[in-house]
């Protein structure tokens, strides 16, 4: 792929301008916590970061459930307890199945959660931002461990990745290269600028484009 002075920060650049980024998403948890007098533990707000940071209309959504679950009880922190009690949307199960299964490199997995993440609401861009940002983060941890063991990379993402999802995420990140990381990115960001200019339809595209990362990663080689 041309230079190798930092590609992930063009990538992390095409990605942010977009998506406006987790800053946006960040102070509105902030904003909407601290109006309703509330707390909120790290590991929570890293959770509500990874499931909403691309769409601020959900996050908002499960902004008001929390407060409102938590309108009994304002002394205690919203924790991940909270938020398994009361936000599990399924739009965010959709999306994070097509992530799994892309990361997993299981691409027939990864065609059925994605017709069930469309039938769900989920738009194929959207998906595609998803997607970006979850190899993002494996790209950022693959090059912290330069090829050593990722667990201690894996502690230092930040927002933090919950506990709970640790183990996954790490057999995830050992599975990818830095060569293969830079292509599958600038593989996803040219998918969502043919959604945006071609006027083809945009699930065919996104579609395309992640089965065959998905299919580039069972079979151990490079997408085609």
């Amino acid at each position: 792929m041309g230079s190798r002075l930092d590609p992930t920060r063009s990538h992390a650049a095409a990605i942010a301008c977009d998506s406006g980024g987790e800053a946006q998403a960040s102070e509105l948890i902030d904003r909407e916590i601290g109006k309703a007098g509330l707390r909120i533990t790290p590991e929570a707000r890293a959770t509500l970061l990874e499931r909403f940071s691309d769409d601020r209309a959900l996050l908002h959504r499960a902004l008001e459930k929390l407060t409102l679950f938590m309108a009994d009880t304002p002394t205690e922190p919203i924790d991940e307890a909270a938020l398994s009690a009361c936000v599990e949307d399924p739009e965010t199960a959709g999306m994070q199945e097509v992530i799994d299964a892309l990361l997993d490199g299981d691409a027939p997995r990864l065609d059925k959660a994605f017709e069930r993440a469309l039938s769900g609401g989920l738009s194929a861009v959207g998906l595609l931002r998803s997607a970006a940002r979850s190899l993002q983060r494996v790209d950022q941890v693959v090059r912290a461990a330069r090829g050593g063991p990722v667990d201690a990379a894996i502690a230092g993402l930040r927002p933090p990745l919950p506990f709970s999802a640790r183990a996954n995420f790490a057999a995830q990140c050992r599975s990818w290269t830095p060569a293969s990381l830079d292509e599958a990115l600038s593989r996803l960001i040219a998918a969502e600028s043919l959604c945006k200019t071609t006027g083809l339809p945009e699930d065919v595209i996104a579609s395309r484009a992640l089965l065959a990362l998905a299919s580039r990663r069972r079979g151990g080689g490079r997408t085609r």
